[in-house]
Order: C-alpha cells, then sequence, then structure tokens
C-alpha cells in the first residue's frame, strides 16, 4: 500500500478530495477489492482493503480486511483512539492511518495495535 502511493504528490485540500485521489492509485496500482465510506460497528472505515497473500511456508492463501483511515489534522490521542477502536473490531485484519501531516505521522508509533498490525503512511503533498 505504501509503495502504490510513494510516487504520488496529492492535491487535496479536504479528507474527501484527499479519498478521491488515494482510491484512483490504489485501483490502478492494487488487484485488491476496495470500498469507500464502509459503516461498521458504530463507525465509518474511510476505505476498506479486502486483501489476499499468501502465508509464508505453507503458502495458503489468507484474506483480510485492511482499513484506511485517513487524516489531515488531527490530535494524536483522538487519531490513535479511534484506530484503537477499529482494530479491535473482529472482521478487521490490519489498520494504517494515512496522513498529510508528517507531525501526526511522527508521533503515532508502533507497529501493532489491539493485537493487529498497525502503520502510518505519510503521504506528499503539495
Amino acid at each position: 500500500i505504501r509503495r502504490a502511493m510513494a510516487g504520488y504528490v496529492f492535491r487535496a485540500r479536504s479528507e474527501a478530495e484527499l479519498q478521491i485521489q488515494i482510491v484512483a492509485v490504489l485501483a490502478e496500482k492494487l488487484p485488491w477489492k476496495f470500498d469507500t465510506e464502509v459503516r461498521a460497528g458504530g463507525g465509518r472505515f474511510d476505505i476498506t482493503l479486502r486483501v489476499e497473500w499468501d502465508e509464508h511456508p505453507m503458502r495458503w492463501r489468507r484474506h483480510g480486511l485492511v482499513v484506511l483511515e485517513l487524516k489531515m489534522r488531527a490530535p494524536v490521542a483522538a487519531v490513535e483512539r479511534q484506530a484503537q477502536r477499529y482494530a479491535l473490531m473482529e472482521d478487521v485484519d490490519a489498520v494504517f492511518v494515512v496522513t498529510t501531516s508528517r507531525k501526526l505521522a511522527a508521533d503515532l508509533t508502533g507497529d501493532i495495535l489491539g493485537g493487529k498490525p498497525f502503520g502510518v503512511i505519510a503521504v506528499r503533498t503539495s
């Protein structure tokens, strides 16, 4: 996901504009099914990806739901709470915060949240 967005500079004034641009990149670069504005468990996921990968070493196919939460500006504590809430949902397999804020990206730490993979992807903007 990070590599798919690495070469792009996004021009967005709002999270809605950023979402449209990120979805366009993901649709072009990744083979997985995605949805936007998915409502689940009292929340609203900005983008969900239905991913599939080979498990090593057994090479069986695994399917999972990855949530991308977009943030342009937000307090770190609020973003952490929201990501934690999503990570604790049974059907969510991983959570990534995609942000235009270098400060937010630097302040969000850790690679596991709620026992599931967590990451932050800082995207470039102009």
